[in-house]
């Protein structure tokens, strides 16, 4: 059925680039992150803060670098949070929700002491119920912590200690997240800043065209949809992708568009172009492949075209 190019146009919404969730791009960045993050786990360390402009993939790359902790070491339980939690469905984000939402309130010292004892106890079970001897806590938008929330957090990581089970932090957010730990440090609370502000990293986008080459062939082969016979590239563009082309193809036309739109050299950039606006132009492109497909007309990706249309004036 999906051989027919009526049904793929149809079920094209429910493919994960529409949905933007289903699939993680790796980058070097990610690879990166994904390094330091496994010498700090085996080292027992947290405080590892990465900060990036919005838009970077930072949310994506989470869910990568978390499954890939937990794949690495079977003793640790990772936990994945967010300053923007609201879910009701998962047990932990239901505890930790309603953790926030006490800590919001003007209760008394008595009341907070309280709500971090649950929320620890809720760690800690976690740990005791997989034998693990660390907790490993992914923070995200945590440029939106508060003091007495970064407070309360340092509080859980004691309790679990005196418990002999080690708690690690790792921070993601924004360009305000830079300057929380100085923050803090400033403000008596070294505590804060000592545990969760160790050693902030960038977290960049794309930065060369090798990168951008390497991150367009994983469309054409790892990521598959609905099944190893369908690379994204294939059911976008199947009849050029039988007749050998590929998105890999395209790195150096996207790349001079890119460096074109952003008005900067075609050289490797320092913090590079964000990742969602280069997944956008890859999947106007996508698009438009499908309708070639459809109008029996040859592929050819306009790529500055797609820039233009997908992305705001500023993409670095």
């Amino acid at each position: 059925m999906i051989e027919d190019l009526a049904y793929r146009v149809a079920m094209q919404a429910r493919h994960p680039t529409v949905l933007r969730f289903g699939y993680v791009l790796r980058t070097e960045t990610i690879k990166r992150a994904d390094d330091f993050l496994k010498n700090w786990v085996e080292l027992g360390k947290g405080g590892l803060v990465f900060s990036a402009p919005s838009r970077m993939g930072k949310t994506y790359a989470v869910r990568q670098l978390c499954a890939s902790i937990e794949e690495e070491f079977p003793h640790v339980v990772c936990v994945s949070i967010s300053a923007e939690t609201q879910s009701r469905t998962d047990r932990f984000e239901r505890t930790y929700t309603t953790f926030l939402q006490q800590l919001r309130k003007d209760d008394a010292n008595r009341q907070r002491s309280k709500s971090c004892d649950v929320f620890a106890n809720h760690l800690l079970s976690l740990c005791r119920d997989a034998s693990a001897v660390h907790c490993v806590v992914f923070l995200d938008e945590a440029q939106k912590f508060s003091e007495l929330q970064w407070n309360a957090l340092y509080i859980a990581l004691n309790r679990l200690e005196r418990n002999e089970c080690g708690m690690l932090v790792y921070s993601f957010g924004n360009e305000e997240l830079r300057n929380r730990g100085e923050l803090f440090m400033h403000a008596g609370s070294q505590g804060i800043e000592g545990r969760f502000f160790v050693k902030l990293l960038d977290f960049d986008g794309v930065c060369t065209r090798q990168e951008l080459r390497d991150l367009l062939k994983q469309y054409d082969g790892e990521l598959q949809f609905p099944d190893h016979l369908w690379p994204f590239t294939r059911y976008f563009a199947r009849s050029a992708y039988d007749g050998g082309w590929r998105l890999e193809q395209e790195a150096d036309a996207f790349w001079s568009a890119l460096c074109d739109y952003a008005g900067v050299p075609e050289t490797p950039l320092k913090r590079g172009f964000r990742m969602q606006w280069i997944t956008d132009s890859i999947h106007f492109v996508f698009k438009d492949c499908l309708r070639a497909e459809k109008e029996a007309r040859g592929v050819a990706p306009e790529w500055a075209m797609a820039i233009e249309r997908t992305c705001p004036m500023k993409i670095v």
